[in-house]
This record gives C-alpha cells, structure tokens and sequence, in this order.
C-alpha cells in the first residue's frame, strides 16, 4: 500500500495516510507494527481521503477487526479515527456498521473540523 506511516511518541499519535493502491495486509502491517513497537495504546489516524472506493469493504474491514483483537491481546487499544473524507457513502456506512459489530473505539471523520477536534481529544498535547 502506498502510505506514508509517522509515529509522534510525544503526542502518543501514529498518522497513516493510505492511496492507492492498498491491500488488507498492508492494513494488518500497520497494526502489528504498532503492536511491535509497544505503542498499541497510542491514537491511530488512519486517512483514507484519497481512495475513491474500498471494495469488498465488509471482508476487508471484518479481517482488520479480527486482527486487531488477536494483536491486542486483552490490551487497552488506544482510539482509532479514520478520515474518509465526502467520498462514497458506501465507506462510511460500512465502516460505522463495522464499529457497532466490533465495539471499537474509532471514529469516522468527514471534515478538517472533526480531525482537529479527534487529535484535540486523543492525543496528548491537544493535537
């Protein structure tokens, strides 16, 4: 997956900004590299502005939840917003369907207001 992966330890913050094209394992590395790295309870922002679809959202999004409680291992997750931008509603639909199944602490954000206001909340240092 073309993405570019920053990790802030003093913000306690991974941003990964994902194009095209991307990959379930691509996905998954993200994760087990936080789990690696010890930083599972650090924010994740995922942005996801620039794909226009995510197909096979429902297999795809389900194999990333399954993982996540495997890599977890009982530990505290730290919150997970994922900006999709005012592209289809298809992906915010699935991804809000997926948050209510997996009771996961993530968000979906829309606008630049909304993530300003998700890195107020979750990091430390305000964002």
């Amino acid at each position: 997956m073309p993405s570019d992966y920053n990790r802030d330890d003093d913000k306690r913050l991974i941003t990964v900004t994902v194009t095209e094209p991307f990959s379930m394992a691509d996905f998954i590395g993200v994760v087990e590299r936080q789990a690696a790295e010890d930083t599972w309870s650090y924010a994740l922002l995922y942005d996801l502005r620039s794909l226009e679809t995510i197909k096979e959202a429902s297999p795809v999004l389900q194999t990333f939840v399954d993982r996540l409680q495997v890599l977890g291992a009982g530990r505290t997750r730290g919150p997970i917003g994922v900006v999709v931008g005012r592209g289809p509603d298809g992906i915010r639909a699935r991804l809000v369907e997926t948050r209510s199944e997996a009771h996961l602490n993530f968000e979906i954000l829309v606008t630049d207001l909304q993530v300003d206001e998700w890195l107020a909340r979750n990091t430390r240092g305000g964002g």
